[in-house]
């Protein structure tokens, strides 16, 4: 039986909706606290999100972040990290996600095993890549999601600071590797799941 090659690309669905739905909302996430306490939210619309990534998108893929590159991912749970993940899939690039509930040992571990040429994280990232530099020895692109200190690399804005056009999406196939993700391993050995 013939493997089915067709082209697939998971961020297809954010153009489709972005053209559709514009003005709906594709995230929500929790923005502070109102004046009586209760939880404010922030949203982005798809159109928000489909623009984001492809600003973000065209920045990775300019500092080398390219088809198939293995990029670590440390960054918590945003509208940053929706926009990373969709510009991942738009560029074809394959981000590594470690659940950190497994201890730093463990999750230092999966990223060695990863194999990975970039890392894009929030500070306490790139300060635990400066402490324990024999796991990080194959990244060789840093890009920092907040206030970027002394270890280099280029921060989200620097990457993100062109205007905005829409980024060409690149034809991935069902057997190419989307993501690799590792869980904590409860039943054995933490293993990354492609």
């Amino acid at each position: 039986m013939a493997k089915d090659n067709k082209v697939v690309n998971v961020a297809s669905y954010l153009k489709e909706m972005a053209r559709v739905q514009p003005y709906k909302r594709a995230v929500v996430c929790p923005a502070g606290r109102d004046k009586n306490g209760r939880i404010a939210y922030a949203h982005l619309t798809f159109r928000q999100l489909d623009r984001e990534s492809d600003c973000l998108a065209r920045g990775m893929d300019k500092v080398g972040i390219t088809r198939g590159t293995r990029t670590i991912l440390m960054v918590k749970p945003s509208f940053e990290f929706f926009a990373l993940i969709f510009a991942f899939f738009k560029i074809g690039a394959v981000p590594v996600v470690v659940d950190p509930g497994m201890g730093i040992g463990r999750m230092l571990n999966c990223l060695h095993e990863s194999k990975s040429e970039a890392l894009i994280g929030i500070p306490p990232a790139h300060i635990l890549r400066m402490i324990t530099p024999k796991f990080f020895r194959t990244v060789k692109v840093w890009i920092t999601v907040g206030k970027r200190w002394f270890w280099g690399g280029y921060t989200l804005e620097d990457i993100c600071r062109l205007p905005w056009e829409p980024y060409t999406m690149t034809k991935t196939s069902r057997d190419e590797t989307a993501a690799i993700l590792f869980t904590t391993g409860s039943t054995g050995p933490a293993k990354g799941a492609v």
